[in-house]
């Protein structure tokens, strides 16, 4: 007996449209012109929809989710199942997000390094040394 899904209970996927799309293809390991060809539409086209820019309109919902392979319900709300990612793609995804921290938190510090330098110079101006 299969058993039957309440969707109430379930995790909602929280990401936003174009975030679901862009996991999906890379889940399929496709770039955004193959997955452009794949539906007739222009690269262009599906990088708005991975930025959400732009969404895709009602036919191409469904057209996308069934190249993607996902359910319509987990393309436009995040509920069902996700797309799994290779373990390595998602540990990639992971170290990169992780870098990209640790670069915004070094800029922040060489901004508040650049500050510093630039009022020990206007202090020192002021007492005249």
């Amino acid at each position: 007996m299969a058993t039957r899904l309440d969707i109430t209970i379930e995790h909602p996927d929280y990401d936003t449209l174009g975030g679901r799309i862009s996991r999906a293809r890379d889940a399929l390991d496709l770039t955004t012109s193959q997955l452009a060809r794949r539906l007739g539409v222009k690269t262009d086209t599906v990088n708005a929809w991975e930025t959400d820019r732009s969404e895709p309109r009602a036919n191409r919902v469904t057209m996308l989710a069934g190249v993607l392979g996902v359910s319509p319900t987990w393309l436009l709300n995040g509920i069902g199942d996700a797309p799994h990612l290779p373990a390595a793609n998602s540990e990639m995804r992971g170290l990169i997000t992780q870098l990209s921290k640790l670069r915004k938190s070094h800029d922040a510090m060489g901004e508040m390094i650049d500050a510093l330098e630039a009022e020990a110079k206007r202090v020192s101006q002021q007492i005249g040394e």
